[in-house]
């Protein structure tokens, strides 16, 4: 079986597919797992102990770490992908931007695996916490036309304002239906208790926003221009490729909306990211 730490790429999955099975009968969930059951069932224990028939089958031989990886990640694909032949799937997966490298890698390999079968894969993400890798597997949906984007603006005050009245309409609409006075009280606590309530700005989205969005790589290539360093020489001081240094360029011209590198020249002394000459 896979170490804890291997499994993380498809933790969301996982859930997902936990959540799916939770309602269904012994006989609904062998059928819908099939022939990937003995891939997954040892990350399903919940499930196992109403299926001893298949619990007590052989483990699968092992396989090399990167093999066992993969095989994991066809059976996935394998039971979603199976369910899209009787009906239409929608999953949604949530604020990708704090995913790291190999569940960006998962997902690719899962929007590939599907991407000719009835379902839908949902992806949210912060425009403003883009990592490079999440840059990448963006970069790579758009060359394989297997992505289209919606660009959700954010709500202004009105917005938030006609949102929360017709919540707490609903909330007073629903208390006066509930006859037991304790009964009610317990509704309405409950109810004003899942309300957003306001979150303290982390210290990254603090940072980011002092520095007009731009990421700490970013800001560290904006202080080497502005130290007159051109990008082979960036390139060669981050240990990176010029074209990824040409990457962070373009990013940050788009995010501060200026024509030239001289404008991010202007833009790093005036954030104090330049040491002032002697």
């Amino acid at each position: 079986m896979l170490p804890y730490r291997s499994l993380l790429p498809v933790c969301p999955l996982l859930d997902l597919l936990r959540a799916f099975l939770a309602p269904l009968s012994a006989t609904q969930i062998a059928t819908a797992l099939g022939a990937s059951a003995r891939v997954l069932f040892p990350l399903l224990p919940e499930q196992v102990q109403h299926l001893p028939e298949v619990a007590s089958l052989p483990p699968l031989s092992p396989l090399e770490p990167e093999q066992d990886k993969r095989r994991l990640f066809a059976a996935l694909a394998e039971v979603f992908t199976k369910q899209a032949t009787s009906r239409p799937v929608l999953l949604v997966i949530e604020d990708i931007h704090w995913s790291d490298e190999s569940t960006l890698e998962f997902l690719l390999f899962f929007v590939r695996k599907t991407a000719a079968h009835r379902l839908l894969v949902v992806l949210t993400y912060r425009s403003d916490e883009l990592s490079q890798p999440l840059r990448s597997l963006l970069a790579q949906l758009d060359r394989e036309r297997l992505r289209q984007e919606i660009a959700l603006v954010r709500l202004t005050r009105t917005n938030t304002e006609t949102m929360l009245s017709a919540i707490l309409q609903g909330i007073a609409l629903l208390s006066e239906s509930i006859d037991d006075p304790a009964l009610r009280e317990h509704f309405e606590l409950t109810a004003f208790a899942t309300l957003p309530k306001e979150k303290p700005v982390s210290p990254r989205r603090a940072t980011a926003s002092q520095y007009d969005g731009l990421t700490e790589r970013e800001r560290e290539v904006a202080a080497l221009i502005g130290q007159g360093q051109s990008n082979a020489e960036i390139a060669e001081q981050l240990v990176v490729s010029k074209r990824t240094v040409e990457t962070y360029v373009s990013n940050m011209l788009s995010k501060l909306g200026v024509p030239s590198r001289y404008q991010i020249t202007l833009w790093a002394r005036d954030k104090g990211l330049v040491p002032p000459k002697q």
